[in-house]
């Protein structure tokens, strides 16, 4: 008796680790993809804009600039060799102050492209060449002994379920089937609610992408970092509205697993799957909902 029961605990032990391998494989892969398809660009260093103090400080006169705050290990911008404390006065030639401004320029600027910067250091200016990269992805993996996963993959949030619209809802909503995608729940407390977004809304845009379907919308999501604030373009009641929204990160971006404990339900939760309920007997179970984003 004793033997069996050791083996059944085995058993679903391993399970569980097959469960946790498979999802860590899933989404990785799903990262993978979306970077793949998303040519923004990336530079790798926290920005901030320059008071009148700041700018004396510094030693810019009438020029505006941007502060460098903190520099990214490994980024385009740490390869340049660029540093905290940096004042960036231009990109390509132009001028920059407004850090949204900027962080918007250098998202459309394809990876791969070379671009002079002039910064101030120390009271002095400086060209800096800078190859413009991709953005790297956090990925964390946790196990503690009560033999719970989680896995976290680093994308800010808008706090919003989504659904891809029909002939029928696209119809009612006075819009395009594949013109954007239906809001059906708003979080409580996620900047969505804070910018003011509510069920019924059809998100059409993201700053400057489109949206056609909820990858669209992962994937845009992808090139911002906690923080920044995005541009969203919807609908509501056949009006065409935009809304200024600042994202959070968040620790549940596109997967988490937990397994706990013989005799206990597991779950396995991939956003860009149907979710599956795995219990000892082997039963599955498919359910349709909305996307969470």
């Amino acid at each position: 008796m004793e033997v069996s029961m050791f083996k059944h605990i085995f058993s679903c032990k391993m399970f569980n680790y097959l469960l946790v391998a498979m999802a860590f494989l899933f989404a990785t892969q799903s990262q993978v993809q979306a970077q793949s398809r998303s040519k923004k660009g990336w530079l790798g260093v926290g920005i901030q804009e320059m008071t009148p103090s700041m700018s004396k400080d510094y030693k810019l006169g009438t020029r505006s600039g941007l502060l460098i705050t903190s520099v990214v290990e490994d980024s385009p911008a740490d390869d340049a060799g660029l540093r905290e404390d940096d004042v960036i006065l231009t990109f390509s030639g132009k001028a920059v102050e407004l850090s949204e401004e900027f962080s918007r320029t250098v998202r459309k600027t394809e990876r791969g492209t070379k671009v002079s910067l002039l910064i101030m250091r120390e009271g002095k200016e400086k060209k800096v060449e800078v190859t413009i990269g991709k953005k790297k992805r956090r990925h964390s993996f946790a196990w503690n002994a009560d033999n719970n996963f989680q896995f976290f993959m680093g994308r800010p949030q808008l706090g919003v379920q989504v659904h891809e619209l029909n002939g029928d809802l696209a119809e009612y909503f006075k819009i395009n089937e594949d013109d954007g995608v239906l809001i059906t729940e708003v979080t409580e407390d996620s900047p969505a609610e804070a910018a003011g977004l509510k069920a019924g809304d059809v998100i059409t845009m993201l700053d400057d992408e489109k949206i056609s379907s909820h990858e669209d919308l992962i994937e845009a999501l992808e090139d911002y970092e906690d923080g920044d604030v995005a541009s969203v373009q919807f609908v509501r009641k056949g009006k065409s509205q935009n809304v200024e929204v600042e994202l959070e990160g968040s620790d549940f971006h596109n997967s988490h697993f937990f397994g706990s404990g013989l005799h206990k339900r597991i779950r396995l939760h991939l956003r860009n799957a149907p979710r599956i309920e795995i219990a000892p007997k082997m039963h599955f179970e498919f359910k349709g909902r909305g996307k969470a984003i």
